[in-house]
């Protein structure tokens, strides 16, 4: 499900998380917040419904508490981000 072009874009085998931002110069607020709601919907990473992964919660607050922990201790700026391609 996450693989799916219609909704992530033909490039999705690649890692691209800018995908889940918004393109300042050509998208409408509107429009981003349509396709990122169509990609959460789509996302089916720690399952759905009554299948949903136990763990998911955990998991997703040990996700916030490290990037919390990570912009509290360091100096974290665009400038310093370094983004390589192929």
């Amino acid at each position: 499900m996450n693989r799916k072009k219609d909704v992530f874009g033909q490039d999705v085998d690649t890692f691209r998380p800018e995908r889940w931002l918004r393109d300042d110069q050509s998208e409408s607020e509107v429009a981003y917040q349509l396709r990122l709601k169509r990609m959460k919907d789509a996302d089916f990473s720690f399952g759905a419904g009554s299948r949903v992964c136990v763990g998911k919660f955990s998991a997703q607050m040990q996700i916030l508490k490290t990037l919390a922990t990570l912009f509290s201790r360091y100096n974290v700026s665009p400038s310093s981000l370094v983004v390589r391609t192929r």
